[in-house]
């Protein structure tokens, strides 16, 4: 997993369970089913890391966006 994508990565799990690993396997076009594998992870080592990356933060931002409680605590949460 590339360098950036792998704390991303952790802290969306942490703060939001297997969310974290839908949102990767939407960026790369997989399944989002929540696992991460050994097909998932071949599927991103063709990617391109920093579309990768790029994506996971914009995908992750619009998921907090969407909570309720956003406005009240959103700007700790995210990374804009």
């Amino acid at each position: 997993m590339s360098p950036g994508l792998d704390w991303s990565l952790f802290d969306m799990c942490v703060n939001s369970g297997s969310k974290g690993a839908k949102i990767l396997q939407k960026c790369i076009g997989a399944n989002p089913d929540g696992g991460i594998g050994p097909k998932i992870l071949a599927l991103m080592e063709k990617q391109n890391p920093k579309f990768v990356v790029k994506k996971f933060a914009e995908l992750c931002q619009n998921f907090y966006e969407g909570l309720s409680v956003f406005e009240t605590f959103g700007k700790g949460w995210t990374w804009f």
